[in-house]
């Protein structure tokens, strides 16, 4: 009797780990306030040649791009999503790239090669060429909290961003100083 038991514990145990969800794996979440006590959510997340498809099409010379997250391999439940999760590069402003100062414009300029460095690499790895990158993903504005101890949340809708601070990609999750007494992310 003690022999069936047994077996049907570890048969349990067994097919309780396969059947466990990805996302109920541990994620670093950090938490940043911003302008307004607003709380942004970032995360690390690895782009593999599995767990995404680019978007030719979507490279812009404002810097903009987006490419498509299998949801089951991202590690914020999305409830409302089929499959794709759309991870978005914001552009950087037309208005500083086509300003007429000289410093504005160039520190623009910088932000979109910046950009298309990254979307370079990121089709490095869609291509095979490069294993595996890290990126920091900012969850806001699509995300909630449903659970604050321990901190769970939830996608409302299937749009994510590289994470951003005056058009610069920010590749941490460290909490950034603001410049010129702007706290915003």
């Amino acid at each position: 009797m003690k022999q069936i038991f047994l077996i049907v514990m570890l048969t349990g145990l067994f097919f309780s780990n396969i059947k466990a969800n990805p996302k109920n794996m541990p994620t670093d979440i950090v938490v940043n306030s911003g302008k307004y006590d607003i709380k942004f959510y970032h995360i690390n997340y690895t782009l593999s040649t599995g767990n995404f498809v680019l978007v030719e099409d979507s490279t812009e010379d404002d810097g903009f791009f987006e490419i498509l997250v299998n949801k089951e391999a991202f590690p914020i439940p999305a409830p409302n999503c089929r499959n794709k999760i759309i991870l978005r590069m914001p552009s950087s402003s037309n208005m500083a790239l086509f300003s007429s100062n000289i410093e504005e414009r160039t520190d623009a300029e910088k932000s979109v090669e910046l950009k298309k460095a990254l979307h370079h690499q990121i089709k490095e790895v869609a291509e095979g060429k490069l294993k595996e990158l890290n990126v920091v993903v900012e969850l806001n504005p699509y995300v909630r909290v449903t659970s604050s101890e321990p901190l769970k949340l939830q996608l409302d809708f299937c749009n994510v961003y590289f994470r951003t601070y005056h058009n610069y990609y920010v590749n941490n999750l460290d909490l950034i100083t603001p410049r010129n007494n702007d706290s915003s992310t």
